[in-house]
Order: C-alpha cells, then sequence, then structure tokens
C-alpha cells in the first residue's frame, strides 16, 4: 500500500490479514462471499452435470484468471485440487489446459470499451471462464451464462477488508451494515 488507500477490501482474507499483521492496517472483517462458477456464452450446453467432463474435453478450452495476481485464480487452482480429489488426474490436466487469460500483467488484453471475458468468450479464446458467480450479474446477467460448479469441485471465496486510516470506518461501517449488505446482495454476493 502506497499510502494512497483508506480502506483495502479483497475478494480473499489473506491479503487483507498480510496488510494487518505488516501493521499497516487494522483488523480484518469478512464483509461478504461468493463462489466460483464457469462463465460461457449462452446456450454453449454446460450444465452442473456435465461441467467436469465438459471441462476434460481436449476440445475445450477452459480460461481462468492469473494464479498469483488475482484470487479468482487461486480459487480455480482450488477447483482443479478437487477434480484431483474427484477423478485421479483431473487436477493436472485441468492445470495444463487452463490458459490465464485475464488479472495478470502477462494477460492479453481485450479491445478498449469491451468486457473483457466477454471478449475473449466471443473471440474463440476460450468456451469458459472459471470466475466469480457475480460476473453475470454485473451485465444484468444476459449476456453471459452462469453455471455453479458441481457440489464436489464448489469453492467459495470469503471477501475481507481492513480500514488503512482510521476515516475509512464509517464506510466499512456502511458496507456491513443492513443496507449495506442489501447493496452487495444486488449484485449477487452472498452475506457475510
Amino acid at each position: 500500500i502506497d499510502g494512497t488507500a483508506d480502506l483495502f477490501a479483497s475478494p480473499n482474507m489473506e491479503h487483507p490479514q498480510a496488510l494487518a499483521a505488516s501493521g499497516k492496517a487494522g483488523p480484518v472483517t469478512r464483509f461478504s462471499r461468493n463462489a466460483l462458477c464457469a462463465v460461457t456464452l449462452p446456450g454453449a450446453g454446460f450444465t452442473t452435470d456435465n461441467l467436469l467432463v465438459r471441462m476434460l474435453d481436449p476440445k475445450v478450452k477452459l480460461a481462468i484468471f492469473t494464479p498469483g495476481a488475482d484470487p479468482s485464480g487461486d480459487y480455480a487452482l482450488q477447483v482443479f485440487a478437487r477434480a484431483e480429489a474427484v477423478q485421479p488426474g483431473a487436477g493436472a490436466v485441468l492445470k495444463a489446459k487452463a490458459t490465464p487469460l485475464l488479472g495478470g500483467r502477462e494477460a492479453p488484453k481485450a479491445p478498449a470499451g469491451q468486457n473483457p471475458i466477454l471478449y475473449h468468450l466471443k473471440n474463440g479464446d476460450a468456451a469458459l471462464f472459471l470466475g466469480y458467480c457475480t460476473i453475470g450479474k454485473g451485465l444484468g446477467g444476459k449476456q453471459f451464462e452462469t453455471v455453479a460448479l458441481p457440489p464436489m469441485l464448489a469453492v467459495a471465496a470469503d471477501y475481507g477488508m481492513t480500514v488503512i486510516h482510521g476515516n475509512a470506518k464509517k464506510l466499512a461501517d456502511f458496507i456491513l451494515s443492513d443496507k449495506g449488505q442489501a447493496i452487495l446482495a444486488r449484485f449477487g454476493f452472498a452475506p457475510r
């Protein structure tokens, strides 16, 4: 943190906990939850029941966010580890075929003004992304189809925040309030 942020929020708990542990921020609070889903174009034929089989299909291009640079990519690796427990060898196949198309410095860029996930799906760079279930809500749920992962692969994402400067305490309190939680719920986030 370079001193310009008053509040730090993250789609994982580890990043704000690291700030707090370093003495640069206050206590960490979980403010919301999300989960990983498969995000694809409507009508692509992915379902919760066929998702693992389809992801393992060599013809299906699988994309993720960049592990280490974006927590969504780290959660995708957890999905692959769960796939390995369900079907030995599946985790290694998924990890090897997954292309990090978003969330890292090396990730290819979509043209300015275009949603990068939609761009990569329409461009054929991927048939599906593993990403947050709220992605489809962000576009009103009309341009994407969001498919829930089967229970044996499901990974939850706890979102954490920490106050860096005291003047952000009011914002943190609002996010945790009933009104703040209702706003998050409208966009598909689960309560804290």
